[in-house]
């Protein structure tokens, strides 16, 4: 027995490997707040495709990012203090999108690895160095900037905004506020510009809606277990993700 998911044929097997990929998009989310599409792509991909599973995707990428954004009452002081990143970010996203058709997006893989790869090393042999707040008036609009370019022509938002909020050494529940306030600005665009290019629509986005189910359930398991976590285990997970991340860009440029 097969059903249509997104257009694509899928059997019993393919259905309960998408329910895994994106109930294990939430757990790390959750977890670590960030990487739902790293860790759910890879098998919704297998299963529906890379257009159905951004498409499944795109309404929980908004809804768990409001969700972390406002939960732990850290969103007032979060945008207070993001705001001028944020606006960076929007202006990055309408030049990157206005540059898609002649920028080449693999080159950028490439350069964003190697940075976040620099930035991991500095947090493991100097992990006491910080950006401080005379500082991050300036680093933060360019990592905001940068975080806009490169998601405007590969909708891949984070690797400046990690580096960015790791050097700024936030509480665990702070960093988590702080990546989900940025990654929303980033995924409604991406949202409305489906719907504009036909991929979303009514069927689509009823599917999108129900796949926010899955990723709750893996969400808040992974929000009880960083509620157990310390400090420094916290940075660790951190951490081995921007590690993961650095070699997933390299090799996604080769």
């Amino acid at each position: 027995m097969t059903i249509d998911v997104a257009g694509v044929p899928v059997t019993a097997l393919g259905l309960g490997l998408a329910l895994l990929g994106l109930a294990l998009g939430g757990w790390v989310k959750g977890l670590i707040g960030l990487g739902l599409p790293m860790a759910a792509l890879p098998l919704l991909t297998h299963v529906v495709g890379l257009k159905g599973a951004i498409s499944l995707l795109s309404v929980s990428i908004i809804a768990v990012n409001i969700w972390q954004a406002i939960d732990g009452g850290h969103l007032p002081s979060m945008l207070r203090r993001f705001w001028p990143v944020a606006l960076a970010m929007a202006i990055g996203i309408g030049v990157g999108t206005w540059a898609l058709k002649t920028i080449d997006p693999q080159p950028l893989y490439a350069v964003a690895g190697i940075a976040v790869l620099l930035a991991l090393a500095s947090n493991l042999f100097r992990p006491d160095i910080a950006i401080s707040p005379d500082l991050e008036r300036w680093i933060g609009p360019i990592a905001g900037a940068l975080a806009g370019l490169l998601g405007g022509v590969s909708s891949l938002f984070g690797p400046p905004l990690v580096i960015f909020l790791v050097g700024l050494k936030l509480t665990k529940d702070e960093f988590v506020a702080a990546i989900a306030l940025l990654y929303l600005l980033g995924g409604i665009p991406l949202l409305f510009g489906l719907m504009f290019q036909g991929i979303m629509g009514g069927e689509a986005l009823v599917l999108s809606v129900l796949a926010m189910l899955p990723v709750a359930a893996g969400m808040l398991i992974g929000q009880r277990l960083r509620a157990r976590l310390d400090g420094p285990r916290f940075t660790k997970l951190i951490l081995a993700f921007m590690a993961f991340l650095a070699f997933s860009l390299i090799a996604k440029s080769i």
